[in-house]
C-alpha cells in the first residue's frame, strides 16, 4: 500500500558554512518529484526538502515525527513497502498509530554529517512551529540515525552545525545506525569492482577504498572516487568509519583484504588504509563514544541480525544486518537514556519495510521513558547476538 506526500517544500538554511557539495553524476537526484521540488538535480547544501504525509485519523493522537532517509536515498524511499500484499509503508504505519508524519530529503545524499545535522536543526524549527507547544519525535535509518543522533548530542565541534536544538525533540528511534562504525568497504575490496564500473546507477553511489587499481595490466588512479579524496564525492561516508578486525578478523577470501584495509599495495589494486581514511573523517565515531546523547532525550534502537540484502555483497564476517554490525547499531555511550533495544532477524532495508520492526518502532516511541541499566543493555545486545548466531554460525 503506497500513499504519496500530500506536500512537499523546498526550504533554505542561513548558514554560510553549508556551501555546495561536488556531485557524481551518480551523486545527482533522478526521481522526478525531488528534481522538481529542488529545481535541479544537484542543490546546494543549504537547501532541504520537508515532505509532509497525510494526517492521521485523530488529529493531535501522537507526537510528530520527522524521518531521517539514509545514505544514497531521499524521503521517498519511505514510502516504498515490501513486496509483501497489503504491507504497509513505515509513514502509513506511523500515521495509523496517530502520528503526524514528516520526512527529510538532503540536498545530498552523502554529505557530511554535521551538514545534515544543521539541516535536522532547521526542519526542527519549522515542525515546531507548526505544532506549538509540542516535542518532534525522531527516526534515523543507517547514515540518516547517525544525523538524528548528532542531533541530539550536545556537542559541536564543526561550524557547519553550531546550534544545539535537541530541547525541541522528544524521543529518537534509531533503525541500523552505526553508532560505533562500519569498516564495509576496507572488509570487501571486491565491492570496489562495481563501484569502478561506468554505470550511473544511483546504488553505486558510495567511496571505493583504493587510490589505484590494475586494469588489463595498466595501473588507474581513482582516489578521485575514494574515502582519501581532499573533496570527496560522499564526505559523510568516512565521518562513519571504525575498525572492526581486532574482534572479528576479516573474511581472508579476498587477496586485496589486508593491502586495502591496512594500506599498501595488493595484486590489482593500491589503498591508503582504512586508519587514514577515519583521519580524514575527523575520527568521529571515536569522539562520539565519550559523547553521550542528550540525557532527557529517551533513545531507541534497533538493529537487524541477517545478512541477506538482494543484489548486494553482504557482510558476513560480524554478526549484523548486511551492512551494519549489531554492536554498532545498539552502541551509545553509558550515560545516553537508552529506554529501548532490540535486534531483528531481518536485514537492513527491513528495519523500515517489515511489519514486525514497524511495530517494534511504534512501541519505543510509546513505551515508558525509563533509562534501561547497563546490565539490561548488556542483556539486550548479548540476545541479538545470539539471534545472530544462530542464523549464520558467527
Amino acid at each position: 500500500m503506497k500513499t504519496n506526500w500530500v506536500r512537499i517544500e523546498r526550504e533554505s538554511i542561513n548558514n554560510p558554512h553549508l556551501g555546495s557539495r561536488t556531485f557524481h553524476p551518480r551523486t545527482r537526484y533522478r526521481e522526478g518529484e525531488i528534481i522538481e521540488a529542488f529545481g535541479r538535480s544537484d542543490p546546494p547544501s543549504s537547501d532541504f526538502l520537508l515532505h509532509t504525509f497525510s494526517p492521521p485519523d485523530v488529529l493531535g493522537a501522537g507526537t510528530p515525527i520527522l524521518l531521517v532517509p539514509g545514505a544514497t536515498r531521499s524521503a521517498q524511499y519511505f514510502l516504498d513497502p515490501s513486496d509483501e500484499p497489503g504491507s504497509l509503508s513505515l509513514p502509513e504505519s506511523l500515521r495509523r498509530s496517530g502520528r503526524m508524519v514528516y520526512a527529510i530529503t538532503f540536498a545530498h545524499s552523502q554529505d557530511d554529517n554535521w551538514g545534515w545535522c544543521e539541516a535536522i536543526n532547521e526542519a526542527l524549527l519549522r515542525l515546531t512551529q507548526r505544532h506549538p507547544g509540542q516535542p518532534i519525535d525522531l527516526l534515523g535509518h543507517s547514515k540518516g540515525g547517525l544525523a538524528a543522533r548528532l542531533a541530539v548530542t550536545d556537542w559541536r565541534p564543526d561550524p557547519i552545525c553550531s546550534r544545539f536544538l535537541g530541547e525541541l525533540v522528544g524521543r529518537v528511534v534509531l533503525l541500523g545506525s552505526p553508532n560505533e562504525g562500519l569498516d564495509y568497504a576496507f572488509r570487501y575490496p571486491a565491492c570496489n569492482l562495481a563501484l569502478l564500473t561506468n554505470e550511473e546507477h544511483p546504488h553505486l553511489n558510495w567511496s571505493v577504498s583504493w587510490t589505484n587499481r590494475l586494469v588489463e595490466g595498466t595501473w588507474q588512479d581513482c582516489e578521485e572516487l575514494s574515502y582519501f579524496a581532499t573533496e570527496p564525492y560522499q564526505p559523510g561516508q568516512r565521518q562513519m568509519l571504525a575498525r572492526w578486525d581486532r574482534q572479528y578478523p576479516l573474511p581472508g577470501k579476498d587477496p586485496d583484504e589486508s593491502s586495502t584495509y591496512e594500506g599498501g599495495q595488493g595484486t590489482r589494486s593500491s589503498s591508503l588504509g582504512i586508519d587514514i581514511a577515519i583521519e580524514r573523517g575527523g575520527d568521529l565515531i571515536q569522539q562520539l563514544k565519550s559523547r553521550p546523547t542528550h540525557p532527557d532525550v529517551p533513545v531507541g534502537l534497533l538493529a537487524g541480525a541477517r545478512p541477506t540484502i538482494k543484489g548486494f555483497l553482504n557482510d558476513t564476517s560480524i554478526p549484523g544486518d548486511g551492512i551494519i554490525p549489531i554492536q554498532s547499531a545498539l552502541g551509545l555511550p553509558e550515560a545516553s537514556k537508552v529506554v529501548a533495544m532490540a535486534t531483528l532477524p531481518i536485514d537492513h532495508i527491513a528495519l523500515i519495510t517489515d511489519p514486525i520492526a514497524q511495530a517494534i518502532v511504534v512501541e519505543m516511541l510509546t513505551i515508558e521513558p525509563t533509562a534501561l541499566s547497563p546490565d539490561q543493555r548488556l542483556s539486550a545486545l548479548e540476545e541479538g547476538l545470539s539471534i545472530a548466531r544462530s542464523r549464520s554460525g558467527l
